[in-house]
């Protein structure tokens, strides 16, 4: 708008809309099914390792105790 004709001549749009097409559109690829159940699915098995990983240290730990 400062540079006059000779500057790109982009689209204006309202920062609220902007705002609202942004936000829908990562809620559409973060949020769809597929997907959460891949984050499900990845969070348990980190989570069943880890219990394990905990059950074995706490298995050498009770051995060491005897």
């Amino acid at each position: 708008m400062r540079q006059g004709k000779t500057a790109c001549k982009g689209r204006f749009i309202p920062m609220d809309r902007l705002d609202n097409l942004v936000v829908e559109h990562l809620a559409d690829r973060l949020f769809n099914p597929e997907r959460l159940s891949a984050i499900l699915v990845t969070a348990a098995t980190q989570r069943a390792e880890k219990a394990a990983e905990v059950d074995r240290l706490s298995a050498c730990r009770g051995r060491r105790g005897r």
